[in-house]
């Protein structure tokens, strides 16, 4: 694939507050898929052909779990799709401060 002048194969245009890195991705009950972009309120994922995500998910940095999430709606970009998040939680390394050990 060619990378256009933004450095997104395709012609995509990345949203703001890019803060995807190389090894990130999303996984779900039905798989992992490569973060290529990530936004605020969405993200831009690799995929196979027809594949429609709902529901929940988690954002992984390598192995390091960053956040929690609820996929809300899908929209295929080429052979990409968006992502848009109705939730998106950081994911803690502590338990919550009121959480009674």
């Amino acid at each position: 694939m060619d990378a256009d002048a933004e450095g997104l194969p395709g012609g995509i245009t990345p949203v703001p507050e890019h803060r995807a890195r190389p090894g990130m991705e999303l996984r779900t009950d039905s798989g992992r898929y490569k973060i290529i972009d990530l936004g605020r309120d969405t993200c831009l994922i690799e995929v196979p052909e027809h594949a429609h995500l709902r529901g929940y998910a988690d954002i992984y940095d390598g192995e390091e779990q960053v956040a929690h999430c609820l996929i809300m709606l899908t929209e295929p970009e080429g052979s990409y799709l968006r992502c848009g998040f109705k939730r998106h939680t950081p994911a803690r390394k502590t338990p919550p401060v009121d959480f009674p050990l």
